[in-house]
This record gives C-alpha cells, structure tokens and sequence, in this order.
C-alpha cells in the first residue's frame, strides 16, 4: 500500500487518475483503521537574507495577515533580482513522500503542485485525517 501512495506523487498523472487510485486505497486504509496526517514540505533558501523574508512572509500568512504578507513577498521578490542567480537565490523544497509509523500514515506534501494539493483534499474529504 505504501508504494502505492508513493505512485501517486508521480507529477505525470493526471487529476483523475490520481482521485480514482486514491479510492481504492482509501478503502482500504479504512480497513487497516489507519489514518493520515499531512504536512507541508518545507521549502527554504540558502541565502539567510531571503530565508529570513520567507519565513517571515509565511508567518504572516498563516496569521491570516495577507496585506502585510503580500508586502514581504514583493520584498522577497525584489531581493531575489538584487542578487546573483545561483544556488544560495535557488528555492529547494523537500521531497514529497509518504511514510507509515504503526497505524499513522504521514504525508509529505509539496502543497504548490495542484496534484498533491488534490491529495491532500482527498485525505481530509475521506475522514482519514487526524
């Protein structure tokens, strides 16, 4: 089963095929009373400047400060021209995966790619989220 929610990160699948095999593991999941928690992949920079403005933007926006946040994001964004591309102006975001301690199921998620977005809808839709 895990191979199979691992299958299902693979960015070639198309919406429908990703909510039809998480149907039928879902099912299953169900029988094996598992259940599943999802957390968002980190992404950081190397660069301290821009990881500092990052986190402070994401802070904010989980704060529900949007205004405030969307004035830090234009910061980043303008720092980001400032300085030389390579990898230290690079935004890396942890892989996304699935891994299965006893009866929880822990999904890594990169929450800005529409599919796993679309798991993760799925997870909490089927009541399998804790």
């Amino acid at each position: 089963m895990m191979e199979e929610l691992n299958n299902l990160l693979n960015e070639s699948l198309s919406p429908h095929v990703v909510s039809f095999e998480f149907d039928k593991l879902a099912k299953n999941i169900m029988e094996q009373q598992l259940v599943i928690t999802v957390v968002p992949c980190k992404s950081y920079y190397k660069n301290e400047k821009l990881q500092e403005l990052l986190e402070q933007k994401n802070k904010l926006w989980n704060n529900k400060q949007f205004a405030e946040a969307a004035r830090v994001h234009q910061q980043l964004k303008h720092k980001l021209k400032e300085l030389e591309k390579d990898d230290d102006t690079t935004i890396f975001t942890e892989s996304s995966r699935f891994e299965k301690d006893e009866n929880i199921i822990t999904a890594y998620l990169d929450l800005s790619n529409p599919n796993l977005n679309l798991l993760k809808t799925l997870v909490e839709n089927y009541g399998l989220k804790i």
